[in-house]
């Protein structure tokens, strides 16, 4: 399934940067936002196999760059405000002819501050639910090529393997993001008699 979100990552990127206005004899400049450091599978999985497919396909003519948001980290406004500030710098010297935000944390950064990043640059979010990202944030020449985690599907699996289950606990960890999933275990689980949904900020540090 990687492989297949990659190719499809790496397809759309090529049509976007061969389909741009800059000038054909200048490489095209990709940047890659990871969500996290440079080594979080499985996003580190999905970046590596973009990066070297894209430039398999294109070789000299694209030139890369990524930044890392450590949002497992630095997910509050402050330290956004000081990446925000650091690509601003960034782009007075170097400007993406595209821009590819790894996983769901990197793609809702991007939305949210794109009117002051990358007003008109394209984006594709890799590896992420479109459900999840802020309204509007596909609307102007952006796309997703990502899954769609469908969780009542996967609560109905496990009850027909074994249906007599009553409770089902989902731990979740304490950022927005997964703050967001809290919602969406919760929502699927309203109309069943079953599911306990935790978040990690939520549970004792000892547990007897």
């Amino acid at each position: 399934m990687r492989a297949i979100l990659s190719g499809c990552a790496t397809a759309a990127a090529v049509t976007f940067l061969t389909t741009s206005n800059s000038a054909a004899a200048e490489p095209k400049r990709v940047l890659l936002v990871h969500s996290f450091g440079s080594a979080a599978p499985p996003f580190t999985v999905e970046s590596t196999a973009f990066e070297t497919e894209l430039v398999s396909k294109m070789g000299d003519r694209v030139d890369l760059d990524e930044v890392s948001l450590d949002m497992a980290r630095y997910h509050n406004r402050e330290m956004q405000e000081a990446i925000v500030d650091y690509l601003q710098k960034h782009q007075a010297k170097w400007q993406p002819d595209l821009v590819v935000p790894i996983g769901a944390p990197a793609s809702i950064f991007v939305a949210t501050y794109r009117d002051r990043l990358f007003p008109e640059t394209p984006i594709i979010s890799a590896s992420s639910d479109r459900r999840i990202l802020p309204l509007g944030a596909l609307e102007k020449n952006a796309a997703c090529v990502g899954q769609i985690h469908e969780i009542p599907g996967l609560l109905e699996d496990m009850l027909q393997i074994a249906p007599a289950t009553k409770n089902i606990v989902v731990i979740v960890g304490a950022t927005p993001l997964e703050g967001l999933w809290q919602g969406v275990f919760q929502k699927a689980v309203c109309f069943r008699e079953i599911g306990v949904v935790r978040r990690l900020a939520e549970i004792p540090n000892k547990i007897e």
